[in-house]
């Protein structure tokens, strides 16, 4: 559920996406990535705890994760939250490569890059929210993601807010497929 819809924080908003703003679910918030969100991201991505399960495991570097912000500001079919706990930005989760006349999106950049913030269910409410955005405000009918195989906490996760294993060509070698559709 949208509960705010300032426009994006880096002035007018290039995305054909419904405007955006905030999204609860509980006491977590998502909220667009801004500019002054980039770093703490990179920080958050370069933790090898983190970056294990990443497709690309490279540390990125500040002028590199720049150059991502202005690619992502370009991109129609991208959304990208910052997760926060109240006030307090503890992750991230994006919905991408939107395809309106599909309905599809794929889903994915979670992270909780704040350990205090992990074993809390951050995620799960995290990712329900983008998913109730996705198929209520964005009209989406299916969610996809690629998930590494051996990322077992994050397999339990997708299957407890509905996500199901799929098989799918192997173009990912390591990787699982798995969606979720709409209710009817």
């Amino acid at each position: 559920m949208i509960v705010s819809s300032d426009d994006h924080p880096e002035g007018r908003m290039r995305k054909p996406v419904p405007l955006y703003g905030s999204l609860r679910e509980g006491d977590v918030v998502l909220r667009p990535i801004s500019l002054q969100d980039i770093e703490m991201l990179r920080r958050w991505r370069a933790r090898d705890d983190v970056r294990v399960w990443f497709g690309d495991q490279n540390v990125v570097t500040a002028e590199a994760q720049r150059r991502w912000f202005e690619h992502y500001l370009a991109r129609p079919d991208d959304v990208m939250f910052t997760i926060a706990l109240g006030d307090v930005p503890v992750g991230a989760v994006a919905l991408y490569a939107i395809d309106f006349p599909a309905g599809d999106a794929e889903y994915g950049r979670l992270m909780i890059g704040e350990p205090a913030a992990r074993g809390k269910r951050v995620a799960d409410r995290a990712s329900e929210a983008l998913c109730a955005w996705g198929f209520g405000d964005l009209g989406l009918s299916r969610i996809h993601l690629w998930v590494r195989e051996e990322n077992r906490p994050a397999i339990a996760l997708y299957d407890r807010i509905g996500f199901e294993m799929r098989a799918a060509p192997s173009i990912r070698e390591g990787f699982l497929f798995m969606e979720r559709r709409a209710l009817p």
